[in-house]
């Protein structure tokens, strides 16, 4: 028989002849002094057939080295993530079902596997990891705003151009101009004062403001005049808001948005950017300049809905 010991310092399972039991001695991959035990149940090779249940990782690794195996040991807490393991059930046939991967996992050390077997089982561990990575980051961003839908002076991303025109109708009169003014009253037109460009009536954007530039009435944000509030929108869909400001003001917006939504969720200096964001939407502020001055930005958007529509932008190099 031969005794298993651990190494305090690397966690080396070392296994060592019986026969030199209350014996000290160094762990030849750190050099750790190690006082080699006397043998205990779990360190002892039992004969006669034997259940994984009954056996803790420790003893599983110990069989492995045994037996001279190489092999990749996952452990799960069933109780914790709500499964049952079964012992009847091989590890293959688990892999060929596509069962539950962590039920697998546990039948790892003791089946035999080929080679594609490995390369199945090591792809479902991949594409598992993938998944918890995704539902760790979505349970993150849910949980920096739960149930919190980001929205400027009343209006939230999604909102339907239809109604967002409903919303801020004014007919036109003596010396005033309809609201909103929309971009796609003179599609495929720069309109410099909307910043859109001739492509974009034709791939379905459509920039849209609440306020007409000569009446020197543009929204205010935490208090302060802007610049400029722009409603952007991809098939007849708020993907985007966007303002700008006086930069000496951005402490104002920044303190606003704090006290709003709380902290933050990401903050750096260089850019001065501070980001807020949950499951499908973000507020990002951005510092301007001072001298020579440049406006602050800030900008709600929805994530998805804003790739699409800068996947629409066309490719300036293919007219060469």
């Amino acid at each position: 028989m031969s005794i298993a010991v651990e190494c305090p310092g690397c966690h080396t399972i070392v296994r060592v002849a019986d026969e030199l039991a209350g014996r000290k001695g160094a762990c030849k991959q750190c050099g750790t002094v190690i006082r080699i035990g006397p043998p205990s149940p779990s360190s002892i090779l039992m004969s006669g057939p034997r259940t994984l249940a009954d056996a803790t990782p420790q003893d599983m690794v110990h069989e492995l080295s045994r037996r001279g195996a190489a092999a990749l040991l996952t452990l799960f807490d069933p109780v914790r993530l709500g499964m049952l393991a079964s012992d009847s059930i091989k590890l293959s046939e688990l892999i060929d079902s596509g069962a539950n991967l962590d039920k697998a996992a546990l039948h790892l050390a003791t089946d035999r596997l080929d080679a594609e077997q490995i390369v199945r089982l090591l792809k479902l561990l991949l594409e598992a990891a993938e998944q918890r990575l995704a539902s760790q980051s979505h349970v993150h961003k849910a949980a920096a705003h739960e149930g919190s839908a980001f929205k400027f002076k009343d209006d939230a991303l999604g909102l339907k151009l239809v109604d967002f025109k409903a919303k801020y109708h004014r007919p036109a009169r003596a010396g005033y101009r309809k609201l909103p003014w929309c971009s796609d009253e003179s599609p495929n037109t720069a309109i410099p004062e909307l910043l859109t460009e001739a492509w974009h009536g034709s791939v379905g954007i459509v920039h849209a403001r609440v306020d007409a530039p000569s009446e020197g009435n543009s929204p205010t944000i935490a208090g302060i005049p802007s610049d400029l509030v722009l409603y952007q929108f991809v098939d007849g869909t708020l993907f985007q808001i966007l303002i700008l400001f006086g930069t000496d003001n951005f402490h104002v917006v920044a303190g606003a948005l704090r006290s709003k939504y709380g902290a933050p969720a990401n903050e750096t200096d260089q850019p001065r950017q501070l980001t807020w964001w949950n499951l499908e939407n973000s507020i990002e502020l951005t510092f301007g300049r001072l001298s020579p001055r440049a406006p602050a930005v800030l900008r709600y958007f929805h994530d998805a809905l804003s790739a699409e529509a800068k996947s629409r932008q066309p490719q300036r190099g293919h007219d060469i």
